[in-house]
């Protein structure tokens, strides 16, 4: 099941298409969409740009055309926004036209659980919740998800020879 939220909107002001997204963890309060002219009817119709903390316009993604095949025929803009300090990637799609505006519409799978249903461990019997083991080797189970360590307590073997022999003094 896909999940979607209007998150923003795009209005045609003096000929440029300016607007904003923003959502719990990402906010573009000034944005706009930068036609794309190109001769490839594969590429991107919009490059999608935002105001960075410095004041400069930096570009975040780029907006193909697509038709919905499955109601109305009707053309929306689609495409991916990312950014290096956002934890995920934001699907976008944006529906209207240029000369009225456009909402934007965040998209991503519904990836959660439904409430009330058991997890199934390897054996194949219901966890509802408790102590469990997460790790393995020999230092045994570990927190934080990861699991335990495959090497030995000791440090010998691990390296296979590598790091026996290091001198306390090593040049730098």
């Amino acid at each position: 099941m896909t999940v979607s939220k209007t998150v923003g909107e795009f209005r045609n002001v003096n000929g440029a298409l300016v607007g904003f997204i923003a959502c719990g963890e990402i906010d573009l309060p000034r944005a706009r969409l930068k036609p794309i002219s190109s001769n490839n009817p594969r590429a991107p119709k919009f490059e999608v740009e935002a105001i960075n903390r410095n004041g400069r316009w930096v570009p975040y993604g780029a907006l193909f055309e697509a038709t919905a095949i499955n109601t109305t025929g009707e053309i929306f803009y689609s495409g991916e926004l990312d950014d290096q300090s956002w934890r995920f990637p934001m699907q976008v799609a944006l529906f209207g036209t240029a000369e009225e505006g456009f909402r934007a519409s965040w998209r991503r799978d519904d990836m959660a659980r439904p409430a009330g249903r058991a997890q199934r461990n390897r054996g194949g019997e219901d966890y509802e919740g408790g102590e469990r083991s997460i790790g393995g080797g020999e230092r045994g189970p570990s927190g934080g998800g990861f699991g335990g360590s495959t090497a030995p307590l000791d440090g010998e073997g691990g390296t296979r020879g590598f790091a026996g022999d290091l001198d306390e003094d090593v040049p730098f």
